[in-house]
């Protein structure tokens, strides 16, 4: 009489080929998830810079009654905060914080100050690096003296 099934052999081999397949697939996912934040947060960063740059040069003074400028300044390697520089002293409008839960750093920048000046149009030149230390990858933010903020995937590294 012939026998219709796997052998025990056979369903090992099934099961270690899963297995192996499962564990590839959650290491890529999870790969994927912190490569995902990364871009995340420099997105963030870099729409914090571009709300700064909009205020100035819509004039919103909010309480000043002489603007210098907005700014975005670094604070810590986690933390970063929109300021309105006023000729009477700063005012911060909010305070940004890297997820605590992540490997997410500002690695290097020129500048601890990136300011938007009204009128002129001008910007303080900056070169921000976003890193994730477990991914070694990182994000590059550069501001020129024109304002223009652009992301870059040179070097992981400012002048």
């Amino acid at each position: 009489m012939k026998q219709v099934g796997f052998t025990l052999l056979e369903l090992l081999i099934i099961i270690a080929i899963v297995s192996t397949l499962s564990v590839l697939s959650v290491a890529s996912y999870s790969t994927l998830n912190k490569s995902k934040a990364l871009q995340a947060q420099t997105e963030q960063f870099i729409e914090i810079l571009e709300l700064a740059k909009k205020k100035v040069n819509a004039g919103e003074k909010l309480r000043c009654n002489s603007l210098i400028n907005y700014s975005v300044n670094i604070l810590t390697s986690t933390s970063y905060s929109l300021i309105a520089g006023c000729a009477s002293g700063d005012i911060t409008l909010a305070t940004y914080q890297l997820p605590s839960t992540s490997s997410l750093s500002i690695s290097a920048y020129t500048n601890a100050e990136t300011a938007f000046t009204p009128l002129a149009g001008g910007a303080t030149t900056n070169c921000i690096v976003i890193t994730d230390s477990k991914l070694n990858e990182c994000r590059k933010i550069l501001v020129n003296t024109q304002g223009l903020i652009s992301e870059v995937s040179a070097s992981c590294s400012c002048p």
